[in-house]
């Protein structure tokens, strides 16, 4: 009788213990689970926001150079000027979307400082250094530097090689490059 309340002790606890075991293996790969795809979630919106950010500062920067260029050429201005004399100038039909333009590369330029990895906002001031600064009352009128056609490509390789799932292997040589 002793071997019989043991046998049966052994069907009851085995195949509870077993049963909890695999409940909490089960738990376990699921969780794991989940976490992995939260993971690949939020890598897709940092390579999706910085593709975005990177892209934005790209297109300022050919506008800010396209508007300086217009503004030089049209004026003949150099060199700093100050507030108040921007404020004479500023409704002129070439400054006014110059000034548009500054406001909207220096957005971009603050979003990348923001969303960018520290190799995305080092492109980024490379860039930027190409361009009149653009950041307060301070005017500058000055050249865009032949250096940014570089700087231009550099920031898309490294969009390339950040933003994308699986980069090609030339993104890092464009940004080398440059």
């Amino acid at each position: 009788m002793a071997s019989q309340k043991n046998a049966l002790g052994l069907q009851t606890w085995v195949p509870l213990v077993t049963g909890l075991v695999g409940v909490l293996i089960g738990g376990a790969i699921s969780i794991l689970t989940v976490e992995r795809q939260i993971q690949v979630s939020q890598e897709a919106e940092q390579r999706q926001l910085r593709a975005e950010t990177y892209l934005a500062l790209i297109d300022a920067a050919d506008d800010y150079a396209n508007r300086t260029d217009e503004v030089l050429d049209t004026h003949k201005l150099r060199g700093p000027i100050t507030a108040e004399e921007m404020d004479l100038l500023k409704f002129e039909p070439h400054v006014s979307p110059w000034l548009d333009s500054r406001n909207t590369f220096q957005d971009a330029l603050n979003r990348v400082s923001i969303y960018g990895s520290a190799d995305g906002w080092e492109a980024a001031l490379d860039l930027a250094g190409t361009l009149p600064y653009s950041q307060g009352d301070n005017y500058e009128w000055v050249e865009v530097s032949p250096e940014m056609g570089d700087r231009y490509r550099s920031l898309l390789g490294l969009v390339c090689a950040e933003a994308t799932v699986t980069p090609r292997d030339d993104c890092t040589q464009d940004r080398d490059a440059g």
